[in-house]
C-alpha cells in the first residue's frame, strides 16, 4: 500500500510562532512513518513557506527550499528547482493569525488540497472571540459578560468598566491564543496598559469579568453525522491563567502562592524529589519497552506528554533519559534504590545501554528523531 503524503505545516506569522513549533515537534514524532510520507513545511515569521529535509530544533536557520502554492492544481512547487509536490493532505499545526482563522483553510481550498481541521467559516468565526460570544449569546448559550474595545474606544471602555462589576477582569486580544497578550487586571488603573498590550496583537480586544469556576473542555472529531465527542477534561492551571513567554516556556507561579501554601518543614532535597518523580515514570517506560508492551519509543514519549504530565517541549521519559544520559540515570537509580528500595532499581536494559554508551533514540529510533 502506497503511503499518503502529509504536508505538516508549522511556524507561521502569528505571535504564537514558537508555540506552533513546540506542538509540531510532538505531532511529527507521533506520525507513523509506515503509513505516511511526512513532508515538513516551515512557515517563517514573514509568511514564506519552506520545505525542510528533516526536523530541526532551529527551523529559522533551515536553509530549505521555498514552497509556492499552485492554485487549482492540488500541488505546490519548489523555488528554485520547480519540483512539484502533490500532498494528499495539509496538516496545519499552526496557532493564531493565518493558522486558525480561516486563511490557510481558504488557501488550501484554492489550491484544491484537502486540509485537516475546521472549514473556512468555522475557523474564522471561532478565532474571533467577540463574534463567537455574540453568536453564542444570540443562541441562548450563557457567556461571560464582556466589553469589545478598539484603539478608538479605550476611553469609553474605562468609563463602562463598572458595567462588568467589581474586578478583577481579564483583558485579551480577540484573535489570539496561548494567553499571548492576556492580562489580569485587579483595578481600573491597570486597564489602559492591559488594553494597549492586547491591541498589539489584534485590532479588537475584549474585557471580561473574571469568574470563579471550573474550566472543562470537550473535543469533537469528524463531521456530522459521523462526528464523535471526547470525554470531558478539566483544566487546572498552575497560575491564574495559562501563561507563556515568547519562547513557549510557562511563566512562574502566581503571586501569593507561597503564602497560601507554605512549605512543610523540614523539606527533603528538591533534586531527590525531582529524581524520584521522574524516574518512577521513566523506569516504568523502560520496563514496558523491555517487555514488548511498547514497540516504538516515540509512543512512550507522546503518551507520557498526554497522560503523565511531561510538558510537550521537554519530551517524555525516553527523551528525558537520553538528556540525563543512561549512565547518569543508572547512578541515580542505584542511589535511590539503596535509600528507598527496589522500586528504583535500574532495569537490565538501562544498565546495558549505560555500559555500551547508547541512547534510546540512537538505538531504537535511528530512522527518525522524535
Amino acid at each position: 500500500m502506497s503511503k499518503r503524503t502529509v504536508l505538516l505545516a508549522f511556524g507561521g506569522e502569528s505571535s504564537e510562532h514558537e508555540v506552533s513549533i513546540a506542538s509540531a515537534r510532538n505531532v511529527y514524532a507521533a506520525l507513523d512513518d509506515d503509513k505516511y510520507d511526512i513532508r515538513l513545511c516551515y512557515i517563517d515569521k514573514s509568511g514564506k513557506w519552506w520545505l525542510l529535509d528533516d526536523w530541526t530544533e532551529t527551523p529559522q536557520a533551515h536553509g530549505g527550499t521555498q514552497l509556492l502554492i499552485a492554485p487549482g492544481t492540488g500541488s505546490l512547487i519548489t523555488m528554485p528547482g520547480s519540483q512539484v509536490l502533490h500532498p494528499d493532505v495539509i496538516l496545519p499545526i499552526l496557532h493564531g493569525k493565518n493558522g486558525e482563522d480561516g486563511t490557510i483553510q481558504g488557501l488550501a481550498a484554492l489550491a484544491h488540497v484537502p486540509i485537516v481541521g475546521c472549514g473556512i467559516g468555522a475557523s474564522a468565526l471561532c478565532m474571533h472571540k467577540h463574534q463567537t460570544k455574540q453568536l453564542l449569546k444570540s443562541a441562548g448559550i450563557p457567556v461571560v459578560d464582556w466589553l469589545m474595545v478598539t484603539p478608538a474606544t479605550i476611553e469609553k471602555a474605562q468609563v463602562e468598566l463598572h458595567t462588568l462589576g467589581d474586578g478583577p477582569w481579564f483583558v485579551k486580544p480577540s484573535r489570539a491564543g496561548s494567553s499571548v497578550g492576556v492580562s489580569k487586571v485587579e483595578s481600573p488603573d491597570g486597564l489602559r496598559a492591559a488594553l494597549e498590550l492586547a491591541l498589539q496583537h489584534d485590532d479588537v480586544a475584549l474585557v471580561e469579568r473574571a469568574i470563579t469556576g471550573r474550566e472543562l473542555e470537550v473535543a469533537v472529531l469528524g463531521n456530522p453525522p459521523s462526528h464523535q465527542a471526547s470525554g470531558v477534561g478539566e483544566i487546572i492551571p498552575g497560575a491564574d491563567f495559562y501563561d507563556y513567554d515568547d519562547k513557549c516556556k510557562r511563566l512562574g507561579f502566581w503571586p501569593g502562592l507561597a503564602q497560601m501554601h507554605p512549605h512543610a518543614e523540614p523539606q527533603p532535597p528538591l533534586g531527590e524529589v525531582q529524581n524520584r518523580l521522574m524516574l518512577a515514570q521513566a523506569l516504568e517506560a523502560v520496563r514496558a519497552l523491555e517487555q514488548g508492551v511498547l514497540t516504538d519509543i516515540r509512543e512512550g514519549d507522546v503518551g507520557a506528554i498526554l497522560g503523565w504530565g511531561f510538558a510537550p517541549w521537554s519530551g517524555g521519559p525516553f527523551a528525558w533519559l537520553d538528556i540525563t544520559g543512561p549512565a547518569q540515570a543508572v547512578a541515580i537509580c542505584d542511589a535511590l534504590a539503596e535509600k528507598h528500595g527496589d522500586r528504583f532499581a535500574a532495569p537490565a536494559l538501562l544498565r546495558e545501554m549505560a555500559a555500551q554508551g547508547e541512547t534510546f533514540y540512537g538505538r531504537f529510533a535511528q530512522a527518525k528523531a522524535a
